[in-house]
């Protein structure tokens, strides 16, 4: 897997769909807050309404349609934001999720490219035909969730685990893997320490409960020196990256015409090494 080496993270985001109107995902999202939160993780969702907000001759939307790009209502309890001024679409949601939180759950949004639970209703024969219904569905689904106990379903579905509603922290143990492997792959690996923690894995697990950023990643944050082979990102510790810089620098610095560098900003160099592989006669 290609390992490209960036100060960014993002919560993790899953999108709760279901085959059906009557599939429980509102009870499936409710349950996975209540067991990540417990757990001491914060939760933030978005949910797909296929209709408009029901603020019909309100003041918000009268001041909209006055021409307000964009309304803000304040109350003792919460404070909600109403956009017209960008397109109502997932991208543009997700940019509004609090920075706080380690989870993100989508209720919706079945075609878009996020792993995916799969909520099915009530219908036992719907059950046998949801493998063919799930080719419709975009993203991978990761999981099965039926909290109608169909008959006709067993612990899987071709491949997928399925779990029942008393199943959610098992569920929610799935998550959390799935989130820290995904973690661990914008780790550089090197298991190096220098961010106070044992190893990436540890790294990892205080990223997601939003402990520590991940500039706190030494070999990412200090990118003195960026070795690349074949467009991949080779993670190295600051000590490695100097001594590769130091090295390359003085070989350099020994050879006929290495002046014209003199006085130009070592950040600004680019070393490109072209190796080709030699013909035994």
């Amino acid at each position: 897997m290609k390992r490209e080496l960036a100060l960014s993270y993002q919560a993790q985001t899953f999108a709760i769909v279901g085959l059906g109107r009557s599939s429980g995902k509102t009870t499936v999202i409710q349950a996975l807050i209540k067991e990540l939160k417990a757990r001491g993780y914060a939760i933030a969702t978005i949910k797909h309404i296929h209709s408009r907000f029901d603020v019909a001759e309100k003041d918000t939307e009268l001041h909209a349609k006055a021409g307000a790009v964009s309304v803000t209502a304040v109350s003792p309890r919460e404070l909600a934001i109403m956009r017209y001024d960008i397109p109502p679409n997932l991208e543009n949601a997700l940019k509004t999720v609090s920075p706080k939180a380690s989870f993100i759950l989508i209720e919706g949004f079945s075609h878009s490219a996020l792993p995916k639970i799969l909520c099915l209703s009530k219908s036992g024969s719907e059950a046998l035909e949801a493998t063919k219904k799930m080719e419709g569905i975009g993203g991978s689904i990761m999981a099965i969730v039926d909290i109608f106990r169909n008959p006709n379903l067993s612990g899987s579905l071709a491949g997928i685990p399925v779990f029942r509603l008393y199943e959610i922290p098992k569920l929610a143990d799935l998550l959390e893997t799935h989130a820290l492997e995904a973690l661990k792959q914008s780790l550089p690996g090197l298991n190096c320490g220098q961010c106070g923690f044992g190893d990436c894995q540890g790294m990892a697990k205080a990223i997601l409960r939003k402990e520590v950023p991940i500039s706190q990643c030494k070999p990412l944050s200090h990118q003195e020196t960026i070795l690349e082979i074949y467009g991949e990102s080779i993670p190295m510790v600051p000590f490695v990256q100097r001594l590769l810089k130091n090295t390359i620098l003085g070989l350099v610095s020994s050879l006929k015409g290495s002046g014209r560098i003199e006085g130009t900003d070592p950040s600004k160099l680019r070393v490109k090494v072209k190796i080709e592989a030699l013909e035994e006669n």
